[in-house]
């Protein structure tokens, strides 16, 4: 890959997140208010941030605990979309200057979802990323 340019991380300072790792707590007994029980809880740092529930209706019954599973996943995949990223750029950069048009496509590709996925989570838009060349401090 190019060494000649490096791209910094996203910086969204408005988004804040609870720190990770988020564990899940579960399933609950049976309430009053949830008589079948096996809602499950996300939990960061001791405190409840989240929950998945299993009933959803009078008959409708969720995958609460895959959910809960996939909620609490949520800072670890974040980061590995922003690590794909910076990644699929610098390789796009590279491809472009090649003569692998499907390369090039496939990288541009990843790109867009690596920033589609970043903007849903922070709900900013990504344009706000710098380039700047390698040694070179903020």
């Amino acid at each position: 890959m190019s060494g000649d340019f490096v791209r910094t991380h996203f910086v969204c300072p408005d988004a804040k997140f609870s720190p990770g790792p988020w564990t899940i707590k579960g399933p609950s007994l049976p309430t009053a208010d949830t008589p079948n029980g096996g809602d499950f809880a996300i939990v960061a740092a001791g405190q409840i941030i989240g929950e998945a529930y299993r009933q959803a209706g009078a008959s409708t019954f969720l995958p609460a605990h895959f959910n809960a599973r996939l909620m609490a996943t949520g800072p670890m995949l974040f980061s590995i979309v922003l690590e794909l990223e910076a990644y699929c750029w610098a390789r796009k950069l590279d491809s472009a200057q090649e003569e692998d048009k499907a390369d090039h496509d496939l990288w541009n590709r990843l790109h867009e979802l690596c920033i589609a996925g970043i903007e849903n989570v922070t709900g900013v838009p990504f344009g706000d990323s710098k380039v700047i060349a390698p040694g070179v401090e903020l």
